[in-house]
């Protein structure tokens, strides 16, 4: 089991709330971010172990977000989205930093995600 995983949650902070039981059960430290100076400004203080996006591309705010992190290729990002099988992110998925789930997943399902994205981004490390 990951110990002391930091997340950085970038969307509306009501959106976290079904899993603030699964971040306190798992002892992760989520950091909740609405916009893109809140998330360098958490970058500045610690550096997250994953970046959880939600509504990506069609808040302005996650594809800023995504776009100016993406290109350090420093961290992995999970992106929630509506449709995550659509075309438009065929291009995404050769990323091996990046995952997408339907937005409000299965609660197991993210724990799941996310404790093989940040265990595989380390072993690339």
């Amino acid at each position: 089991m990951l110990k002391n995983v930091c997340i950085v949650f970038v969307g509306a902070p009501d959106k976290w709330i079904p899993f603030e039981k699964v971040e306190r059960d798992k002892g992760w430290r989520v950091q909740l971010a609405k916009w893109p100076k809140e998330v360098f400004d958490i970058f500045l203080q610690n550096e997250p172990d994953l970046v959880i996006i939600d509504d990506f591309p069609e808040s302005k705010v996650a594809r800023s977000v995504f776009f100016k992190l993406r290109a350090a290729e420093k961290i992995p990002f999970l992106v929630l989205n509506d449709s995550p099988g659509d075309i438009r992110f065929s291009r995404l998925y050769g990323l091996s930093f990046i995952h997408m789930l339907k937005r409000n997943p299965d609660p197991a399902d993210l724990v799941n995600t996310v404790n093989r994205l940040i265990e595989l981004y380390h072993k690339s490390q």
